[in-house]
C-alpha cells in the first residue's frame, strides 16, 4: 500500500533559507517506497528567493507574514495527500521511515487523530479553566488531511487575534483563551469534540544550538 502525505513547511524570514535547504535535501534523501510526498513551502518571507530556488520542484505558496499557524491553515486548502504533516523549517528528517512510521500509526489506529510531539502547552495555567486537553505542537504534527481540514475550518490553527489580518474566519462557536498560542485552540477543540486520541513521539536526542539563530534542532 502506498500513502500520500502533504508536507507543509512554513518559512518566515529570508535567512531561514539555510534551514529550508537542509530540510529539503533530507526530505529528498530519506524517502520510503510506500510513501509519496507533496511538499508545500509556505513562503512568508516577502521575497522572491524561495520561489526562484524551489518553485520548479515544489509547491511554493506565498502568503503574508501573520503568524506560525496561518501557513497550516493555508496549506490545507491546497493539500492533495490523504495525510498532512506540519513540519517546521528547522526540523530535518534523518530516517527513511520518518514519514512512513507515523502515517502507519494513523492508518492502523483509526481512533488516533494526531501523531507528533507534545511540548506541554496543555499544562499552562491560563488554559486550565477551559478543561483538560493534550497538545501536539505545530512543528511536527501528522494528521489525516480531511480531519485537519475540518479542524482548520472549524477553529483554525492560527492565533485567534490574527484572524482579521488573515481574513480567515472559522465557523465554530468555540470559546477558549483569546491570546492562546498557535494550534492550542485546535488541539483543545479536537479533545472537547472527542475526535480521537493523540500520540506523542519521544525526543531521543538534542543535537545542539544553531550557530547564529539559537534554535534547538530536535530529532
Amino acid at each position: 500500500m502506498t500513502y500520500k502525505v502533504s508536507i507543509a513547511i512554513p518559512i518566515c524570514w529570508p535567512e531561514e533559507i539555510t534551514f529550508l535547504r537542509a530540510n529539503i535535501s533530507h526530505i529528498e534523501k530519506f524517502t520510503h517506497p510506500q510513501v509519496e510526498s507533496q511538499v508545500i513551502i509556505c513562503d512568508q518571507t516577502g521575497t522572491e528567493a524561495i520561489k526562484a530556488e524551489f518553485g520548479g520542484r515544489y509547491y511554493v505558496l506565498q502568503m503574508p507574514r501573520i503568524d506560525a499557524g496561518f501557513p497550516i491553515d493555508k496549506s490545507l486548502e491546497v493539500a492533495d495527500g490523504e495525510y498532512h504533516l506540519s513540519l517546521d523549517v528547522d526540523c530535518v528528517p534523518m530516517h527513511h521511515a520518518w514519514l512512513y512510521a507515523p502515517i502507519k500509526v494513523l492508518d492502523k489506529y483509526t481512533d488516533i487523530i494526531m501523531v507528533g510531539k507534545a511540548t506541554g502547552l496543555h499544562n499552562h495555567h491560563d488554559y486550565a479553566k477551559h478543561g483538560t486537553f493534550f497538545h501536539i505542537n505545530n512543528y511536527l504534527r501528522y494528521m489525516r488531511t480531511e480531519q485537519a481540514r475540518y479542524v482548520s475550518r472549524q477553529v483554525g490553527f492560527l492565533r485567534p487575534e490574527n484572524r482579521p489580518k488573515a481574513n480567515f474566519y472559522p465557523v465554530a462557536d468555540f470559546s477558549f483563551e483569546a491570546n492562546c498560542d498557535n494550534g492550542v485552540r485546535a488541539n483543545s477543540f479536537t479533545d472537547r469534540m472527542g475526535m480521537g486520541k493523540k500520540f506523542s513521539i519521544a525526543m531521543n536526542q538534542v543535537l545542539g544550538n544553531t550557530h547564529e539563530m539559537g534554535v534547538l534542532v530536535w530529532y
